[in-house]
């Protein structure tokens, strides 16, 4: 089949009528050379680039919640085109991002003393219910072994089903460490009674919100 031919002043040449190398007007009729729409908006772009940026700054300031309900409303309703997506750029780049996320993890523990803490009560008590860090039932209130049983019942009593076994579920304390500022704070809380095991999932959801102490 015959392809129309159309030149173009810009670029001296044909170019054929085609989406690829033309615009188009709602009406249908070719409206510019793409090559020539490209290289006016990259020039433009570098001549107000400054201009452009403050202006939309100052739509996203002034039409914040609009674009906030948008943006809710799309997620809602392209969930499965989003989870795709993610899964699409995780495997393209997954040895990038697992580098940075060790830079990241590494930049905080490094100056986070919070976090230094945390990490050193929660592994504790992993380390606790193997039967090591001994030093830890001032704080538990239990033996390592009564410690096991009583996590086993509070996952049975949630659950309602038969513990799966300690690698298929999270220590959980009830009042995140978050809450406390200090290792001997959290060491406090994380006495028996403010611990349970919990599902992957629960933990992740559940998150490490603070929550006021009196």
């Amino acid at each position: 089949m015959q392809v129309e031919l159309r030149y173009c002043n810009y670029c001296e040449c044909e170019h054929p009528v085609t989406p690829e190398f033309w615009t188009f007007k709602p009406n249908g009729k070719v409206s510019a050379c793409k090559k020539k729409v490209r290289e006016y908006s990259k020039k433009h772009w570098y001549a107000n680039h400054e201009y452009s940026i403050e202006r939309k700054r100052r739509y996203r300031e002034e039409n914040r919640q609009i674009l906030r309900d948008k943006n809710k409303e799309y997620c809602r309703t392209h969930t499965e085109q989003r989870a795709l997506a993610a899964e699409k750029y995780y495997e393209a780049n997954r040895e990038l991002l697992k580098q940075k996320t060790r830079e990241k993890k590494r930049e905080q523990y490094k100056n986070d003393i919070s976090l230094r803490d945390r990490h050193y009560v929660t592994s504790g008590l992993r380390n606790y219910l193997f039967g090591n860090k001994k030093h830890l039932s001032h704080y538990i209130g239990m033996t390592s072994s009564e410690l096991q049983e009583y996590l086993e019942h509070t996952y049975e009593v949630r659950y309602k089903e038969e513990f799966p076994g300690n690698e298929y579920v999270h220590i959980d304390h009830i009042i995140p460490l978050a809450s406390f500022h200090s290792r001997e704070g959290m060491l406090i809380g994380s006495h028996y009674t403010n611990l349970q095991f919990l599902k992957p999932k629960d933990n992740r959801k559940k998150s490490n919100k603070k929550v006021d102490i009196i």
